[in-house]
C-alpha cells in the first residue's frame, strides 16, 4: 500500500470533530489533574476526590506523549485544549488565519497519536 493508498483519519473526520474531541479530552484532563494529590510517601492517589485510575493514566499518557510532539503543536495543544489560558493568547505570536489553521493541524496531530 502506498501512502497516497493508505487510510487516515482525516478520511473520515473533518478539522472540527478533531478540535471536538481535543476539547473533550483537555476537559476531561484539567479535570483530573486538579483531583490529583499523590501522597509523596506512597505515591498513592489518596482523599475525598480519589481519581478514577482510568483518568489518571489519561493525564499519564497525555502528558507523555506531548513530550513527542514539536514545541509548536505542544504549545496549540496545551493553551488551546489542556490549560486555562486567555481565549485569544495568540494574538500577539500569529495572525487569525494562520492560528486557526495550525490549530487544526495540531488537534489532529494530537488525536492520531492518542491512537483513538
Amino acid at each position: 500500500m502506498t501512502w497516497d493508498e493508505e487510510l487516515r483519519l482525516s478520511d473520515f473526520f473533518d478539522k472540527n470533530d478533531f478540535i471536538d474531541v481535543s476539547i473533550s479530552i483537555g476537559e476531561k484532563y484539567r479535570e483530573t489533574k486538579k483531583k490529583m494529590k499523590p501522597d509523596l510517601m506512597s505515591g498513592v492517589l489518596s482523599g475525598p476526590d480519589r481519581v478514577n485510575p482510568y483518568y489518571a493514566m489519561l493525564v499519564n499518557d497525555i502528558d507523555r506523549l506531548l513530550a513527542q510532539l514539536d514545541p509548536e503543536t505542544q504549545q496549540f495543544i496545551r493553551k488551546d485544549f489542556l490549560e486555562e489560558n486567555p481565549k485569544k493568547w495568540y494574538e500577539e505570536q500569529f495572525s487569525a488565519s494562520t492560528y486557526y489553521r495550525r490549530r487544526a493541524k495540531a488537534a489532529e496531530q494530537f488525536v492520531h497519536c492518542l491512537d483513538l
